[in-house]
């Protein structure tokens, strides 16, 4: 391989783990959140926390 093909191997190889690690974040984020517990049913079913669904 010459030096521009490692060059660009290493480079997608870096944003590649970037983009993993930004991702990672995100979900981390939204997970610990966890928000106000609220779940928008449809008008007439209530939301279940037994079957996390709406009745």
């Amino acid at each position: 391989m010459g030096k521009e093909a490692k060059k660009s191997i290493s480079v997608i190889g870096i944003v590649g783990l970037a983009v993993v690690l930004i991702l990672g974040i995100l979900l981390l984020v939204t997970s610990l959140s966890g928000g106000d517990g609220r779940v928008d049913c449809p008008p007439g079913t209530v939301w279940s926390e037994a079957h996390q669904h709406c009745h």
